[in-house]
C-alpha cells in the first residue's frame, strides 16, 4: 500500500484543519482501470480525498441543497473506514467521479442504519458492501463515467467475494407524490421486495405512507423522474427494500436497493464480475 507523505494545499485554512483528519487513511483494497479518457481507481492519497470530498461538496450542498457548509467538504464517520472509488478526467486531471464504498470485512457499521433497520440483512452469513454517497460532475454525466463506477463497484466486490451489495438511493426534493408514484412503478414490475423486512426508521418514516400508496398512481411520467443511479441499479437485477425513508438534511428520500450478487441479470454478468 503506499504510504502518504505529500499533504494537499488547500487555500481555506477550515479546509486545511478539517483534512488532515484522513491524515493516516490507507486504501484497503486497491483497484486501476483506465480507458482513452479516464481513470478510474481507489483514492489512494490525502490528495485524492481532498479532491473527492470537494467533488461531493459541490453536488450535494452547492448544486442540490445550494448552501454552504463551514469547511467546504461533504464527510462523515463512514468515509475513514471506507474505501473510495474515484474517475479522473485525463484532460484536466481532476476527480470527476466518486463512489464510497463500505465492505463488511473492513467494518460492521453502515450509513443506512442510521436511517433503515437491516437486522436481517446483516445477519446473513455473506460479506456486504454498501455503496453510498455517489457524486459525478455535471459536466462528465453521462453512461461511459456511470458505467466506470459500476465496473469499479464490480472489480471491488470480486475482490472482497461480496454477497450483497445495498445503499440508499435518493430522490431529491420534498415532494410526497413523485416519491409514492415511483414506489408504485416499481412494485407494478414486482421491483419491491418486502422479504428482508428492512424499514425505515421511526425517524426517517414518512408517515402515512400506505395510504399516499393508494392516493397516488403512476402514470407515464413517472420513470423519468427515477434517477439514473437507481436506474442502473436496477438494470442490475436489484430490487427496492420496502418503504423509504425521509432524510430532512439532504431534504430527499431514500429508497433501500438491494443486489444480490448471484442473482445478476445475465446481461450484467460478464461487466459486474470482470
Amino acid at each position: 500500500m503506499p504510504i502518504l507523505k505529500k499533504k494537499p494545499q488547500l487555500v481555506n485554512p477550515l479546509q486545511k484543519t478539517y483534512i488532515y483528519r484522513f491524515f493516516n487513511f490507507r486504501p484497503k483494497i486497491m483497484i486501476h482501470y483506465e480507458t482513452p479518457c479516464y481513470i478510474l481507481r481507489t483514492a489512494e492519497s490525502l490528495k485524492d480525498m481532498e479532491k473527492s470530498l470537494l467533488l461531493r461538496y459541490r453536488v450535494f450542498y452547492k448544486e442540490k441543497l445550494r448552501r454552504v457548509k463551514l469547511f467546504g467538504f461533504d464527510a462523515d464517520r463512514y468515509d475513514r473506514h471506507a474505501d473510495h472509488l474515484i474517475i479522473i478526467d485525463k484532460n484536466s486531471n481532476q476527480v470527476v467521479g466518486t463512489y464510497r464504498v463500505l465492505s463488511s470485512a473492513y467494518t460492521k457499521k453502515f450509513y443506512s442504519e442510521t436511517e433503515f433497520d437491516i437486522t436481517q440483512l446483516k445477519n446473513k452469513n455473506n460479506t456486504l458492501l454498501e455503496l453510498g454517497r455517489a457524486a459525478i460532475d455535471k459536466k462528465h454525466r453521462n453512461g461511459v463515467v456511470l458505467s466506470l463506477l459500476w465496473q469499479g463497484i464490480s472489480m471491488y466486490a470480486r475482490k472482497v467475494n461480496a454477497g450483497y451489495v445495498f445503499g440508499l438511493s435518493s430522490v431529491f426534493g420534498e415532494d410526497i407524490e413523485k416519491a409514492v408514484k415511483i414506489y408504485n412503478y416499481l412494485n407494478s414490475k414486482g421491483l419491491i421486495d418486502h422479504s428482508f423486512h428492512i424499514r425505515p426508521l421511526e425517524k426517517f418514516k414518512v408517515k402515512n405512507f400506505e395510504r399516499f400508496i393508494h392516493l397516488y398512481k403512476f402514470d407515464e411520467t413517472t420513470k423519468k423522474d427515477i434517477s439514473p443511479l437507481l436506474f442502473s441499479y436496477l438494470k442490475a437485477g436489484a430490487v427496492v427494500c420496502g418503504y423509504p425513508a425521509y432524510d430532512a438534511k439532504f431534504r430527499c428520500f431514500d429508497f433501500f436497493t438491494l443486489l444480490e450478487v448471484d442473482k445478476l441479470n445475465k446481461r450484467f454478468e460478464r461487466k459486474f464480475k470482470r
